[in-house]
């Protein structure tokens, strides 16, 4: 065992974590569903490497922060209390539990890793941007039908002029999530200060987000470009180099939403559907007609009418909430359309009621006291929180790593300046 743990010693082990983890996010591969738990690919690379990065790491290396099994109780009280208070014992309150469990456990070795490993955040943000970048291009390519989708999605397409156009997807089931993925790489790419090829590397992950024909992901990648001009550095023409990335940037997305019209058409009826919705909330259309809303493509009206039933739920449930993973069948209940809520934020305050809240409280709590901090990387993990606060708007991540994740990073920031300053404190002469 001790020859073992010389050949891997924790700055590998944090690195098979970090690995994992960034893989992790990108697979969608369900192999078995029991009780409505997903045993998927990426559960069963953690269930079979992590045992090897625990022995590498050894017990002194795992570090159990307090502020994540805080994160995890409100977490899983949040999805179960409900449950528990009408004594209702479920498939989805096993589901709470089995997630909670192994989030906590993922959580407290990225953690470990995050602290025992100098440079892992460096190393965490070259592999996420490594395999966004890769797989940006194969969505790109699927958008444009020279590669399949690998879930065989015949809904996710468009017709233009008699071609198809399909939203590529990548490697997950979800254009949207997909789309949100590759903000976080754009995001790594404008935070880290030691990355060669910034301008291709966002260029491909533009393409990815093209593809995918994610509105929230080309809101998101316009609110990437203004704030580039923050986060980009270069010794040389400093400045001038930060903005003629903005204008390259935009310049080439120009050229492909021009030229190309038919990919353009779809792109831009994308866009056209989102003002159909701003009708709706500005009176145009009746809020209260709900066929028309329906009627929306694809889904925007119908989203409209789900945050909306949202509020109304988490009012009439403000003290328990209706329970985790039950949303959608709420909505079914509630409009007849089998849908979560896209929004990460009303998924937990529908779901734990106050507690909810309370949950929800502690993460921002945690996450803007982490940024607030001096710290050489603060800015990076700025860029971070603030992708995620935007995209949590339109997606619903309750059972993902990708939540627990940002607020790791954010104790993590906590943690290592309270380290690197006692280290100071240590050091001054006496």
């Amino acid at each position: 065992m001790g020859n073992f743990r010389q050949k891997i010693n924790s700055e590998n082990s944090a690195k098979i974590i970090i690995i994992i983890f960034v893989i992790s996010q990108f697979l969608s591969i369900d192999l078995l569903i029991i009780k409505g738990f997903v045993f998927s690919l990426q559960k069963v690379l953690a269930i079979v490497f992590f045992p090897f990065a625990i022995a590498g790491f050894g017990r002194k290396s795992i570090i159990f922060q307090k502020k994540i099994i805080l994160y995890s109780v409100l977490y899983f009280a949040t999805f179960s209390f409900a449950y528990i208070i009408k004594w209702d014992i479920n498939s989805r309150l096993l589901l709470a539990c089995l997630s909670t469990g192994m989030n906590a456990v993922i959580a407290v070795l990225f953690f470990s890793a995050l602290m025992v490993y100098k440079n892992a955040y460096e190393f965490l943000g070259k592999i996420w941007i490594s395999v966004a970048a890769v797989i940006a291009l194969l969505t790109f390519g699927q958008f444009h039908g020279i590669f399949p989708d690998l879930f065989n999605n015949p809904v996710q397409y468009y017709i233009i002029d008699g071609e198809y156009y399909f939203r590529g997807a990548g490697t997950l089931q979800d254009p949207n999530y997909m789309a949100g993925l590759f903000l976080v790489a754009i995001g790594f790419v404008l935070g880290l200060k030691k990355l060669r090829f910034k301008l291709p590397l966002v260029i491909a992950l533009t393409l990815g987000i093209l593809g995918t024909i994610s509105r929230m992901g080309l809101l998101g990648l316009f609110l990437a470009l203004c704030v580039s001009p923050f986060y980009l550095q270069n010794k040389n023409n400093n400045w001038w180099y930060r903005f003629s990335f903005i204008l390259i940037i935009l310049l080439g997305t120009s050229f492909f939403l021009v030229f190309p019209t038919g990919a353009s058409q779809v792109i831009f009826s994308r866009i056209s559907d989102s003002n159909l919705v701003l009708r709706a909330m500005q009176g145009v259309i009746p809020s209260d007609d709900v066929e028309v809303l329906k009627s929306l493509a694809p889904n925007g009206g119908v989203r409209l009418l789900m945050l909306e039933q949202g509020l109304r739920g988490f009012v009439d449930n403000i003290w328990f909430g209706i329970g985790g993973y039950n949303s959608a069948n709420y909505i079914l209940s509630t409009l007849g359309v089998f849908l979560v809520l896209h929004n990460t934020y009303l998924e937990f305050m529908l779901a734990g009621g106050l507690i909810g809240v309370m949950f929800l409280a502690y993460f921002f709590f945690i996450t803007v006291k982490s940024v607030l901090l001096n710290h050489p990387q603060s800015g990076a993990v700025l860029l971070q929180v603030l992708v995620f606060y935007f995209v949590g708007l339109f997606l619903g991540f309750d059972t993902d790593f990708y939540m627990w994740s940002v607020f790791v990073l954010s104790v993590w920031l906590i943690e290592s300046n309270r380290k690197m300053s006692k280290q100071s404190e240590n050091t001054l002469p006496l």
